[in-house]
């Protein structure tokens, strides 16, 4: 049995478009649960090293969340005070 040229051509443009449709499909939800892991992940890696520099004010409570607080503003002016002066104090 032969086959034509036409319907060759047809035939690997149909299965081509449909493995093509096929992981769209399937790889759309699995890229979405990837990039949602990798967004938490961050989220945490960042909320956990401002955390243990001292960055950022915490606290727990008791189902074991954390709660973030405001810093006040005189919190901020120390610090720039503390930058600009170490800063200052560098030779480069």
């Amino acid at each position: 049995m032969e086959i034509s040229v036409v319907s060759h051509t047809l035939l690997a443009i149909f299965c081509m478009a449909g493995t093509y449709y096929w992981g769209y499909i399937d790889g759309r939800a699995s890229l979405w649960d990837k990039m949602t892991e990798i967004a938490s992940e961050i989220t945490d890696n960042t909320l956990n090293y401002l955390c243990v520099k001292g960055y950022i004010k915490f606290s727990f409570d008791e189902k074991g969340e954390m709660h973030l607080h405001k810093v006040s503003p005189v919190h901020l002016k120390r610090d720039e005070r503390l930058k600009k002066s170490k800063l200052s104090s560098k030779k480069y």
